[in-house]
């Protein structure tokens, strides 16, 4: 059921800034007794996220959104995916200076195990029931959806075999296959030009 009128998108943002002006957090300095207090700062910025183009705002806009800016969270160039050993390998990192500074912000507070991570133990999408959808409840769905589709023909799966529908896909891995041209044509009249390159 939709919200009545009066809760508005302007009024939530609204909302999120007085939270976020108030809230605050006391964090232990690693072991030297020292504390420091933790207070969002005026880059706090909350906008309503709108449909493009005056078109309607979907559940699957709003998840491409969030996923935009996760993935680029995630894959910021020269951030270290292992544990790091001392300050030195911090100071040598060739990632933005805001991300070295948050590793070394980490490290100086004593989540030293989690520098790496930016200070946190867990994987960046972690979500709670309380907050949103869980993984779990995701790949029901596409379980779901997936036997809900109907192929005339067959349906067979990125390695020719046939799939029905009891058959769920899951990629749980990624690697770097190469790169240049395959095995065809292209390819040798790749060669055929890098050998006549070299003649002449």
């Amino acid at each position: 059921m939709p919200p009545g009128p009066r809760w508005t998108a302007g009024l939530l943002c609204d909302a999120v800034k007085l939270a976020a002006a108030q809230a605050s957090a006391i964090a232990p300095v690693g072991k030297t007794g020292r504390a420091l207090l933790l207070k969002f700062g005026t880059q706090t910025d909350t906008r309503p996220v709108l449909g493009v183009q005056g078109d309607a705002l979907t559940r699957d806009a709003v998840a491409n959104y969030i996923a935009k800016y996760a993935t680029k969270t995630a894959d910021a160039p020269g951030l270290p995916s292992t544990r790091l050993r001392g300050l030195d390998e911090i100071r040598s990192l060739r990632c933005p200076a805001h991300h070295k500074r948050m590793i070394e912000t980490a490290w100086h507070l004593g989540h030293r195990q989690w520098a790496h991570m930016l200070g946190y133990g867990g994987h960046f999408l972690t979500k709670s029931r309380a907050y949103s959808v869980t993984f779990g409840r995701l790949r029901a769905d596409r379980v779901a959806y997936r036997r809900a589709q109907r192929y005339a023909d067959g349906q067979l799966d990125p390695w020719g075999r046939p799939v029905d529908e009891t058959t769920v896909l899951f990629l749980g891995s990624w690697f770097y296959a190469g790169s240049g041209y395959a095995a065809s044509d292209a390819h040798m009249l790749a060669l055929m030009s890098a050998a006549n390159a070299r003649k002449n």
